[in-house]
């Protein structure tokens, strides 16, 4: 039965972070760049993505796991909200840029996705 838990729980985690970097990687424009330029920008902001994500989590541990008032608790609290802000402002602008870009799909546009 354990065994059949930590499956699905990989498997949640997985789906989890696969639509997490998909979600932060919607913000590259696709029709400006060779395949070559776009895999380059793709994997930059894959790992800015998983930076933020640790540095949301960083936070939110020191946050919670401290006394109130303690210096690690405020710290933990400014990074995880800034984080958090950042991430935030990166899936909405990329979703409005896949929203502008549908409305203004030029026929014939090579898609690298």
């Amino acid at each position: 039965m354990g065994c059949l838990v930590e499956i699905l729980m990989e498997a949640v985690f997985e789906g989890i972070a696969y639509g997490y970097a998909w979600l932060m990687t919607l913000i590259i424009p696709k029709h400006k760049f060779s395949q070559k330029t776009f895999d380059i920008i793709k994997s930059i902001v894959i790992i800015f993505a998983i930076i933020l994500l640790g540095g949301a989590i960083a936070g939110l541990i020191m946050w919670l796991d401290n006394a109130p008032d303690s210096v690690y608790s405020r710290a933990g609290k400014i990074m995880f909200i800034i984080s958090a802000v950042i991430i935030a402002a990166q899936i909405v602008l990329g979703i409005v840029s896949k929203i502008i870009s549908k409305e203004n799909k030029i026929e014939g546009e090579e898609d690298f996705r």
